[in-house]
């Protein structure tokens, strides 16, 4: 088979996966009750890996889930999330 006919076929190949792919996105949409489709877990699983560089993709998460890792979670996001609240009233620039 001559190069340009390859190149042909294979394009014509994925022009009509990505349409397949585009119809059955359009006709079930993306929905976070059920469970998500072939194709939508497909983009959802290449739109992370896009979004996450291979360097960082590569490390291991320093800290253990034991449950005193746990527990010092706890202990310290009640103190966290106060502390990002805006205080009542609030400033009036944020009202309007």
């Amino acid at each position: 088979m001559k190069p340009w006919k390859t190149v042909s076929l294979t394009l014509l190949v994925i022009v009509i996966v990505a349409t397949g792919f585009g119809a059955t996105l359009i006709r079930r949409g993306f929905s976070a009750r059920g469970t998500p489709s072939a194709a939508g877990k497909l983009a959802a699983t290449t739109a992370r890996k896009l979004a996450v560089p291979f360097q960082y993709r590569r490390l291991q998460n320093p800290l253990s889930a034991s449950p005193e890792g746990v527990q010092g979670i706890g202990d310290r996001e009640p103190r966290n999330c106060t502390a990002r609240t805006l205080p009542l009233p609030y400033p009036s620039f944020l009202l309007s």
